[in-house]
């Protein structure tokens, strides 16, 4: 039976993130292949997949693409603060789907976004799926979700079994129009989630 997953930041091509976050990697191809391994090992042709943003800091168009045509599944992507190009940019490059914006599931209890959104922060009916901080850090509060390829270990992780749990923990639907469609949430600034971080230790 097909899966979903969900995976952020995948830095494909961006040398920085070597020094920035990711010292195990000696180069970037290494660190671009060795996403695609860890991907392909996890996910079946059939599952679907859900990349929460952050594609590449530095677009070379050829290499991205040869890259995504390598990775299995159906691949729905989010943009993050780092895709500037257009939606139909990065489905020309492999992704079947492109938002721009948070998307739902479970009528609503899931979000996935690539910044954590405020909403999340006291709510007792969604939780919050996301990428964009690094160094490990984490929002100290358990409706978020964080899956950033380094925090994660590279592998995407398994949305069932978050949304099975987000069906026997939430205590009911969250029913408001605004959360219907997902398209004017204001996502954290800076200075709230600096003040509500822990440092994952892995």
């Amino acid at each position: 039976m097909p899966k979903e997953y969900a995976i952020s930041d995948l830095h494909f091509n961006h040398k920085n993130i070597l020094d920035y976050e990711r010292n195990e990697f000696n180069e970037i191809n290494e660190h671009d292949e060795h996403i695609v391994l860890r991907w392909n090992k996890t996910v079946k042709k059939d599952d679907t997949v859900y990349f929460l943003g952050d594609l590449t800091m530095h677009m070379d168009k050829e290499y991205i693409s040869e890259l995504i045509s390598s990775l299995n599944g159906y691949k729905i992507m989010i943009m993050g603060n780092h895709d500037v190009k257009s939606a139909n940019y990065y489905k020309n490059l492999g992704f079947n789907e492109v938002y721009d914006s948070p998307i739902s599931l479970e009528d609503g209890k899931v979000v996935l976004s690539h910044e954590p959104i405020k909403e999340a922060w006291d709510s007792e009916y969604i939780i919050n799926i996301h990428g964009h901080l690094h160094n490990n850090e984490v929002i100290n509060n358990k409706n978020y979700i964080y899956v950033s390829a380094k925090t994660v270990n590279y592998r995407p992780q398994n949305l069932g079994k978050i949304k099975e749990w987000a069906r026997k923990n939430l205590k009911k639907r969250f029913v408001c129009e605004a959360f219907a469609y997902y398209r004017n949430i204001k996502t954290i600034k800076d200075e709230f989630y600096k003040e509500n971080i822990n440092i994952l230790e892995i």
